[in-house]
């Protein structure tokens, strides 16, 4: 078993971001630890604010057949609007991870293209001074350092570094490349009915990133 493994485009994203593996997904964010001060009637009124209608809903089915449904008022439907510049923009972008999640999940040829590249991928990380096996750079940090930030929280120097030359060594011996090609060989039919909706989305994206960089 492979396990979970970050890509990531850049050793200074690797650095920002750090392992999926080392965040705690189960700890009480600032906002929700407000929510639990407010009383019982206040925490109605936070929730129709932040929900809106639950009625008043949009849906679109994904890759394999489920549907994904996100209402369409509220504070959190205002944010993803505010972001992506709509929200029919944003359940778009929405749909389109998911639908490539599904699919990735599913494709044959992924296990083989990124043990293909595992040799390779131990010798750099040997170079560096990392005791990493293969792709294995997700678990190694989750058993190093364990799962110690919330969501959003920067991953701490120890872990920056190790992201910072595992992404150097996927770019070395072009990680992405092996893995993008066999998902295209293996989703080349979906790709090929969904290429305009895949570059709608990308150029949606591309905006929101540019957008959020700019000082307010």
């Amino acid at each position: 078993m492979l396990g979970l493994v970050d890509f990531f485009a850049s050793p200074q994203e690797a650095a920002a971001i750090g392992y999926s593996t080392t965040i705690d997904r189960n700890v009480t964010s600032e906002v929700d630890s407000l929510r639990d001060g407010l009383s019982p009637a206040d925490q109605s009124a936070y929730d129709a604010a932040r929900l809106g209608d639950q009625t008043d809903t949009a849906s679109v089915e994904l890759a394999n057949g489920a549907t994904l449904s996100k209402g369409k008022t509220g504070c959190e439907a205002d944010a993803a609007a505010s972001a992506y510049g709509s929200f029919a923009n944003a359940l778009e972008v929405e749909a389109i991870q998911n639908d490539v999640l599904i699919l990735a999940s599913t494709s044959p040829s992924l296990g083989p293209a990124l043990e293909s590249k595992a040799d390779a991928m131990s010798s750099c990380m040997r170079s560096a001074g990392y005791a990493v096996t293969g792709v294995t750079a997700s678990a190694v940090a989750e058993k190093a350092f364990g799962a110690y930030r919330a969501p959003g929280a920067p991953p701490a120097a120890e872990e920056a570094e190790l992201a910072s030359q595992d992404a150097a060594c996927q770019d070395e011996v072009d990680l992405g490349d092996a893995t993008l090609d066999a998902f295209f060989s293996d989703q080349y039919r979906w790709i090929t009915d969904n290429a305009d909706r895949l570059r709608a989305a990308a150029g949606i994206v591309t905006r929101a990133a540019q957008a959020a960089s700019q000082p307010w």
